[in-house]
């Protein structure tokens, strides 16, 4: 399932008391329709790719500070 928050949201709201559409009960999640997704790129780009992205991720760390920096005028 692609987009499971639009999935919740419509079944709390079809669930709720005076609207009936749509059970909550497990066994009747059959018609819930389902995607299986491939990786569309080979073994090798994707290990390149995610070892890029672990980089980056390294790099951003404490980036971000809780205390102001210089001459802002935010102090």
């Amino acid at each position: 399932m692609p987009e499971t928050t639009a999935l919740g949201a419509a079944m709390a709201a079809g669930a709720a008391e005076g609207v009936g559409v749509w059970s909550l009960h497990p066994d009747d999640f059959t018609a819930v329709t389902c995607e299986r997704f491939e990786p569309q790129i080979n073994p090798e780009e994707s290990e390149y790719r995610y070892t890029r992205w672990k980089k980056a991720v390294k790099k951003s760390m404490g980036w971000e500070t809780s205390e102001p920096q210089g001459n802002s005028k935010f102090k």
